[in-house]
């Protein structure tokens, strides 16, 4: 028995043995035949997504960096890029918002090196801007042909959109949100958009006290740097079937446009008059 249990086993060895490994290569050969054949694409951001921002007038850093990079396809689990003789990656800006010829290098090129597989397009940008600028960022060409832009189709834009604001611009987009009542250790996380208010400075966010993504409150920020807000009943955030419609009231706030930052105490007011309230709470808005 042992002898026909040991002849079985010798037949599944060789049989694994002399499977060829190309028969089950994912991609057919379409990328394993050429280590220098890689897919071309900016390195999303995980917070920012496809748009990179920074602010112009505070004196920090004047330039932004956008990561490219080499890559395969998930399935290609025979071979890596080598890129062994280098790369060079040309792209061009096209402007989206305001203009920024003159301003900002409205084409350039950047060399990935022999043997690494990614490297950072720089954009520099005056600290005196007074408009904000928006612009998008695309590779339009390459020093080979084996190289796919976007995905293993190669039908993808590789483009990337740049915003350099200018004062309380940085605030417009998403915000992440830090929430707690004071006295209260819990703190609740969430995410608000600001929109421009119906004055230059003015936003409008969303969602404050996440409840409701489609309440709208009005943050008027002055030029001393603090925050003032609208009446109470242009405040409206959502209702509850006990106690009917309930709205923000800002007590105070301050916010700093260079560090992208509002810190708010604020309450929630219900109830005949808007008479009763839930706080103070500590809100925190981060760019």
């Amino acid at each position: 028995m042992k002898k026909i249990l040991y002849s079985f086993l010798a037949l599944i060895t060789l049989s694994i043995v002399g499977c060829d490994k190309d028969e089950i290569n994912p991609n057919d050969g379409r990328f394993g035949g050429d280590s220098d054949t890689a897919i071309l694409n900016f390195v999303e951001d995980e917070t920012t997504g496809d748009v990179t921002t920074a602010i112009s007038g505070c004196g920090g850093d004047t330039f932004v960096t956008l990561p490219i990079s080499l890559t395969l396809p998930p399935t290609d689990v025979y071979s890596n890029p080598s890129n062994s003789s280098g790369l060079t990656v040309n792209y061009t800006i096209v402007d989206v918002e305001g203009s920024s010829a003159g301003l900002i290098e409205q084409q350039g090129s950047v060399v990935i090196p022999a043997g690494e597989l990614s490297a950072d397009i720089v954009i520099n940008f005056p600290d005196n801007l007074t408009n904000t600028l928006e612009f998008l960022v695309t590779v339009t060409d390459v020093s080979r042909d084996n190289i796919y832009f976007g995905n293993a189709e190669n039908t993808g834009e590789v483009a990337r959109t740049v915003r350099i604001v200018t004062g309380n611009d940085i605030f417009l987009g998403p915000l992440a949100v830090e929430e707690q009542q004071v006295g209260d250790p819990q703190v609740y996380n969430y995410t608000s958009i600001a929109t421009s208010g119906a004055n230059t400075n003015e936003i409008v966010v969303s969602n404050i006290y996440g409840e409701n993504s489609e309440s709208q409150t009005t943050f008027i920020l002055n030029p001393d740097g603090t925050v003032s807000f609208k009446p109470i009943l242009e405040n409206f955030l959502f209702s509850n079937s006990s106690v009917g419609n309930i709205y923000f009231n800002g007590i105070s706030g301050t916010y700093s446009a260079c560090d992208g930052t509002i810190n708010i105490v604020g309450e929630l007011r219900y109830g005949p008059g808007q008479a009763s309230s839930i706080g103070p709470i500590n809100f925190t808005f981060t760019k």
